[in-house]
């Protein structure tokens, strides 16, 4: 693989994009997105290391109702595939897998299969890491997430797998309470189809009596100054969801680049924080969660920063000298993480194949020889 190629694998792993690919992702993924939702957008592939072009992460434009405006309005929310939820959960190296799904019926007896016709009350989901005692839960109720047509009716998905649906859900809640600090303010179409509900539109005007035409003088027009603020602001709401408005205050403390200016972006936006706190708890955690992260990082001190890949060995490596079969062990689930083709052999030349030039040849045919397993698998 030429350099080029991967230096692109590699930009897009650490969500640094070429012009070319920005304008790519502007008319594609982000289609009909403004210069503030896309920057937005690339904030995020840049935190969480998503791929938009293998579809892990992408750009949903959604209608909504602006009261200011008196009608609704595009606004554009970032959403990850529940494989892009995987992924982040695996990176951490503190995934280890997972229990259930699990569904239940009225009768609230959870089952390890659903084979009733009838869609399951509820499912839940519970995520392990190695570092915690218990299984982090997850439990979503079919009431609370069914997605329903203008009709009333359940959609396509819902009507027909509402099992697999509902399970979808509760793995994300169970992996964002696994690893908050990693998925805050992410969330999958499964569970973002129902944000917005709770902004109604205004009751149709009562009818009201004509009234006789008097011509009244002309009043001088006035003309708007439009005002750019900059720096920490309160960063309004009106006509959003508070599930569209976190994506963007969490930017915003993102770009903070001082302590001091992330408690002004805080303080300025105290009275909605405090609406997210007291409607959608969770939401709060998220929005917490990534602020303490943002602190952290500007309280440490600056370090050197660290070549990529096979300059330095990658946390929990094993020797492929001194221990060659832990190596390929280690090698083939790595791999095991892609899921498109294209990225398959960037990650393994940069990634994996310059520490297995220190093993013996017989073993660097078995590394090898995985490379092939998983580009099959993924070739098909």
């Amino acid at each position: 693989m030429n350099a080029l190629a991967k230096t692109t694998g590699n930009q897009i792993a650490t969500g640094q994009f070429s012009p070319d690919q920005v304008d790519l992702i502007k008319r594609t993924i982000a289609k009909n997105a403004t210069d503030d939702e896309l920057q937005m957008f690339l904030i995020q592939c840049r935190r969480t290391q998503l791929d938009p072009f293998a579809r892990q992460i992408y750009a949903v434009k959604r209608r909504q109702w602006d009261s200011s405006k008196g009608t609704e309005v595009e606004v554009m929310t970032i959403q990850t595939s529940i494989d892009g939820f995987r992924l982040i959960a695996e990176r951490t190296g503190k995934y280890a897998g997972q229990q259930g799904p699990f569904w239940c019926g009225e009768d609230g007896q959870w089952l390890d299969v659903w084979l009733s016709s009838k869609p399951p009350m509820a499912a839940k989901v519970g995520v392990l890491r190695p570092d915690f005692q218990e299984p982090c839960w997850g439990v979503a109720r079919y009431s609370s997430f069914v997605q329903k047509k203008k009709d009333g009716t359940p959609n396509k998905f819902w009507a027909t797998m509402p099992e697999i649906m509902l399970a979808k859900v509760a793995e994300c809640q169970a992996l964002r309470k696994a690893f908050p600090q990693e998925l805050s303010g992410l969330y999958t179409s499964d569970e973002m189809d129902q944000a917005g509900n709770e902004d109604e539109r205004p009751a149709p005007a009562p009818v009201s009596t004509p009234q006789p035409n008097v011509s009244k003088p002309a009043e001088p027009k006035q003309i708007e100054a439009t005002v750019v603020q900059t720096g920490p602001h309160e960063i309004s709401r009106v006509g959003e969801s508070i599930q569209s408005w976190a994506p963007k205050f969490e930017a915003a403390m993102q770009e903070a680049k001082t302590v001091g200016e992330l408690d002004a972006w805080w303080k300025a936006n105290q009275s909605t924080i405090h609406i997210v706190k007291e409607k959608a708890p969770a939401l709060f955690a998220d929005l917490d969660a990534a602020e303490k992260m943002r602190r952290a990082e500007l309280q440490k001190p600056a370090a050197v920063e660290e070549l990529p890949f096979a300059d330095a060995p990658p946390e929990g490596m094993p020797d492929p000298e001194k221990d060659p079969e832990k190596f390929l062990a280690w090698a083939d689930k790595q791999m095991a993480t892609v899921l498109e083709p294209v990225h398959l052999e960037s990650f393994y030349n940069d990634l994996i194949a310059p520490h297995g030039e220190r093993m013996f040849p017989p073993d660097q045919e078995e590394l090898v020889g995985l490379f092939r397993k998983h580009e099959r698998r993924l070739v098909g």
